[in-house]
């Protein structure tokens, strides 16, 4: 009796990691937030500073998924899960920043295979910034296969934060020397 008891506790811990592994990896990316009060749209850059180019979002479907501080203040890498862009702006303009360190973010890729560009938008003929081989990058999530309306391919985008530089921005999972292939969804 024992024994069966033993195993049957063995057998429940192993379907509870189970099933927390399958929740955790479907969960979107980053945590709910909106603007404050009287900012209904705001610039996103692939870099946290001003001189960087930018994207505009709203905050129908915004996604806080970490920070980092520069000479002007903190900034959060925040996803728009409803336009699909990515891009830093001032941690201030949200009602629910994010608490995770962008150093911390991410699993690794084994670095990039040359210079490879990175999209604030997934497509590749946007405006784009350059991750370096050599540069600590991780993958944060995946969009999935998507249909690029620029060249008409199907392929699989996922944003990426190079730890180096702070540069972050859409790519896809092949520019890499070891993109995870089960990361967390984008939220898409």
């Amino acid at each position: 009796m024992k024994k069966l008891k033993a195993v049957l506790v063995t057998v429940l811990l192993a379907l509870t990691a189970l099933v927390s592994t399958a929740t955790a990896a479907s969960a979107a990316a980053g945590n709910p937030t909106k603007f404050q009060p009287g900012i209904r749209e705001a610039w996103v850059h692939f870099r946290p500073t001003m001189d960087s180019a930018y994207v505009v979002v709203s905050d129908v479907s915004l996604r806080a998924l970490c920070y980092v501080s520069a000479a002007d203040g903190l900034w959060n890498l925040v996803y728009d899960d409803h336009a699909v862009k990515v891009g830093y702006t001032y941690a201030s303009y949200l009602t629910a920043p994010s608490g995770q360190w962008c150093g911390n973010v991410g699993q690794g890729t084994g670095g990039a295979k040359g210079e490879t560009w990175v999209h604030l938008y997934p497509q590749a003929n946007w405006a784009h910034e350059v991750m370096y081989p050599g540069h600590d990058v991780a993958a944060i999530c995946t969009l999935g296969f998507l249909t690029d309306v620029s060249d008409g391919s199907n392929r699989r985008w996922d944003l990426y934060l190079d730890h180096a530089n702070n540069v972050a921005g859409f790519t896809w999972y092949t520019s890499f020397y070891s993109s995870p292939s089960s990361i967390t969804d984008c939220g898409i």
